[in-house]
């Protein structure tokens, strides 16, 4: 009887630990599962703070606040991750997780929402004005380049894809149309053409707006004929 009861002491004082093993066990299978997308969450972080300063969001309030938000998110979760030793550990990581996902929909939100702006007040007057400059001899290629970058950007704006893949297509564009307007103002050599011509794409040019530097720049180009003046 004596050895039953120390037998039974034993096993009692096991109960505590034992119990605690199991809850350890069932809060890690549901962490485990939980936090299952914590690497792609990451990544698509670092992807939209990439976009967001691509397209000079984070000078903007409501990306800004966005950005911040989903970093600070990413960090908190980061390090209960890698400290985390106890079943109230896990738990806090159970509770919280969600919040990752949900300031990350917000910064997604913000962010396609801003790249929608940017590809109509950045992108979509490359067309017109490539169509314009791709009448006129010896720039061909220039405006082929122009409609092409307006083009992309067009159909990629009316797209929906991961932010992880978006990142690099803009960053593309971006320099695409950079180095176009550099060949752009390098041919009209003159921000009195580029007025011109913009005002053109846009039907809103005047006379006033031919100023004996648009003319020279017309005439030297053999464009005169390009143009007709309408009531």
């Amino acid at each position: 009887m004596t050895d039953a009861l120390i037998q039974l002491e034993a096993e009692i004082e096991l109960i505590p630990t034992a119990l605690q093993a199991r809850a350890l066990g069932s809060i890690l299978g549901k962490v485990s599962e939980k936090t299952s997308d914590c690497v792609r969450q990451g990544q698509r972080c670092v992807a939209l703070i990439d976009l967001a300063n691509l397209l000079g969001g984070l000078s903007e309030a409501g990306v800004k606040s966005a950005a911040e938000n989903a970093v600070t998110q990413s960090l908190e979760i980061g390090e209960l991750l890698a400290t985390a030793k106890t079943a109230d550990d896990l738990g806090a990581i159970d509770e919280d997780y969600g919040q990752l996902p949900t300031a990350l929909r917000d910064l997604d939100q913000q962010v396609r929402f801003l790249w929608n702006i940017r590809s109509k007040s950045d992108y979509a007057s490359l067309i017109p004005v490539g169509h314009l400059v791709g009448r006129i001899a010896g720039a061909e290629a220039l405006g082929a380049s122009l409609v092409e970058t307006g083009q992309r950007a067009e159909a990629l704006a009316a797209r929906t894809q991961p932010a992880e893949t978006l990142a690099p297509e803009i960053a593309k564009l971006k320099a695409d149309r950079g180095k176009a307007l550099e060949e752009m103002a390098a041919f009209t050599a003159s921000p009195e053409v580029d007025r011109f011509l913009e005002a053109v794409t846009k039907g809103a040019a005047t006379l006033e707006m031919v100023t004996p530097t648009v003319a020279a720049w017309l005439k030297k180009h053999e464009a005169l004929g390009a143009f007709k003046v309408t009531g």
